[in-house]
């Protein structure tokens, strides 16, 4: 019996396609490390290590820096951004970054915010007075804030009044539940903290989650920095005025 063989010209045709098909694969490779390579650093002072690129927070406030220029190019309105304003604020308050009775502060304002709004919708002398807006910065930041003016009709209308907001609340975080980058309200009414500076501030700092490896130190009871990751984290705190941030460079 004769023994069976295979045509050499088979073995031939399966290296050739297998040569095909491992040429996409191939190819992606050299594409992304040809992006890896060629990854642009932020411009700014000093210079960006591997670890401060690839931390979500530092990155973020670093590209923030670079490509907003102290504004923001991408904006976007949001139906249902009163909902998400609570939302927010209820987790700041998980995190320990605000009291019981600021919450039920916040949140009563943002209703109330609402109210105006809606009610003003069709007023001429209301528009803009009470709003609240959602966008998102070329960095990838998210923005919510929030103005309310209790002022009436007719002091609006009046030209020899000077009508000033009442309340002010801005956020700034890191989508999907990251972290919170600065949390400031002005208003006079705003409950006074029930926690010590000291350990409001590590708690801030804490939820940055930051993966520069690093110790954040205390220069003062409202004062951290990390030396490390690049940041200073401030809790600034005056009457009227309530102001939670991290922000790039750290103190000389």
């Amino acid at each position: 019996m004769k023994k069976p063989t295979i045509d050499r010209r088979f073995w031939l045709t399966t290296a050739l396609c297998a040569a095909l098909l491992a040429v996409p694969p191939l190819a992606v490779q050299a594409r992304d490390r040809q992006y890896d390579a060629a990854l642009p650093r932020p411009e700014v002072t000093g210079v960006m290590t591997d670890e401060q690129r690839l931390d979500p927070t530092v990155s973020a406030l670093y590209k923030q820096q670079v490509l907003s220029n102290n504004g923001y190019s991408i904006g976007e309105e949001n139906s249902h951004k009163y909902t998400q304003m609570q939302g927010k604020l209820r987790q700041t308050y998980r995190r320990g970054l605000l009291s019981d009775e600021q919450l039920d502060y916040l949140l009563a304002l943002v209703d109330s915010t609402q109210a105006a709004e809606e009610a003003g919708a069709e007023d001429y002398y209301h528009t803009g007075l009470n709003y609240c807006t959602v966008h998102t910065d070329e960095a990838g930041i998210e923005h919510l804030e929030l103005a309310n003016c209790s002022a009436s009709a007719e002091d609006i209308a009046s030209p020899d009044v000077a009508v000033q907001l009442d309340n002010y609340l801005y956020i700034s975080y890191l989508p999907n539940n990251g972290p919170i980058l600065q949390l400031c309200v002005n208003s006079d009414d705003m409950p006074e903290d029930d926690v010590d500076p000291a350990t409001l501030m590590e708690r801030f700092t804490s939820q940055l989650n930051l993966t520069i490896p690093g110790e954040w130190e205390q220069d003062s009871d409202t004062v951290y920095f990390n030396r490390a990751a690049d940041l200073t984290a401030s809790n600034y705190h005056t009457a009227g005025q309530w102001n939670l941030m991290v922000q790039l460079g750290v103190l000389e």
